[in-house]
């Protein structure tokens, strides 16, 4: 079980946390052990009581969140340091991060958001209790913060762990082998968890860093590739929270050619094809057919992007038994025809 420390200037606040429902949902994973006013309270609390999450305000007296952090993280007091911030705050909750904080939660706070910010906090300290170098941890946390849909925390975890690595300040060469293999790690992260993601993201591509000769360069390269992949991942994310309908989209996702039909689905989950559809298209806001459509010619891209096969043998890879009728339904799709979009390179849409 992990203790918990949480420091706010109001009781009043520190009183609603305690009170959320999650802290007895959780009773396995955490317990808030103690708390305190502000950061001077707090370091001392820490000397002579160890804890393994700090959950704390930015904006307090004596000592803020921010030094508070930098303190914590120089005497290595505590792993997993989260921060607690006003909107208006928000420069400072993003500086955090850059300092090494683990996330950020905005207020006003509620159960959901401890909730899937400590979930996210329990699984990251279970695994830095594992004899793996810190180093090789990255590609987990990038990868949870991309999943997510959070890229500016993804940039800023980045350059904290690449000013932190032994390659820094050893030169711009070093460096950019240091970073190319960091996205390496998030690339085998994200095929791990999703391995389907293979077949619609070119990753060579994607995460390729450019010749750079500074170190901004070098975090402009970087960011540039976490924006892409975030981009990508965006559009490969189930919007649904419904089990049936995510449970329809990941077997189509799986599928190396998603032209299976609605009704096979249905018969699978035991249930009406007619009552599932309706289902589908209210939750995702697209039919299923439409859905289908969209990855295969998202698949469709990436295939011709390589150049690798030809184009009536990619029809055949997707499932169209017609040739004529891809290249239709692709130019609808897109705007371009599957021989125009591989000479002329990637479009929009």
């Amino acid at each position: 079980m992990y203790k918990i420390l949480i420091i706010d200037d109001k009781e009043v606040f520190r009183r609603k946390i305690k009170r959320l429902p999650y802290w007895q949902n959780c009773q396995d994973h955490f317990v808030i052990a103690c708390e305190a006013q502000n950061g001077k309270e707090a370091m001392a609390i820490l000397e002579k009581h160890p804890v393994d999450v700090v959950l704390t305000d930015i904006r307090m007296p004596l000592m803020d969140g921010i030094d508070l952090l930098k303190q914590i993280n120089a005497l290595g007091y505590c792993h997993c340091v989260i921060l607690l911030s006003e909107f208006a705050s928000f420069s400072y909750a993003k500086a955090g991060i850059v300092n090494g904080a683990f996330d950020y939660i905005l207020k006003p706070v509620d159960d959901d958001k401890i909730r899937e910010c400590f979930e996210r906090a329990y699984h990251y300290l279970t695994t830095i209790e594992e004899p793996t170098p810190s180093h090789e941890r990255t590609g987990e946390v990038l990868a949870n913060y991309l999943l997510a849909g959070e890229l500016e925390k993804s940039q800023a975890y980045a350059q904290y762990r690449l000013t932190q690595s032994p390659a820094s300040g050893a030169g711009v060469l070093a460096e950019t082998i240091q970073s190319q293999e960091i996205l390496g790690q998030l690339k085998g992260e994200l095929l791990k968890r999703q391995p389907y993601l293979e077949g619609y993201i070119d990753f060579s591509a994607l995460l390729a860093i450019p010749p750079v000769h500074t170190e901004n360069e070098r975090m402009i390269a970087i960011n540039t590739c976490l924006h892409g992949l975030c981009q990508e991942l965006a559009e490969l994310t189930i919007p649904s929270a419904n089990a049936m309908v995510r449970a329809v989209c990941t077997r189509l996702l799986q599928e190396k050619a998603p032209r299976i039909t609605l009704k096979t689905i249905a018969e699978s989950l035991h249930i009406n094809t007619k009552y599932l559809g309706g289902l589908f298209k209210k939750e995702m806001g697209l039919s299923y057919s439409q859905y289908a459509t969209f990855l295969s010619i998202k698949r469709a891209k990436k295939l011709l992007r390589s150049k690798d096969l030809k184009i009536y043998e990619i029809a055949v890879e997707l499932g169209y038994r017609d040739i004529d009728y891809f290249s239709r339904v692709f130019k609808k799709e897109t705007g371009h025809s599957p021989s125009t979009y591989r000479e002329e390179g990637d479009h929009e849409g």
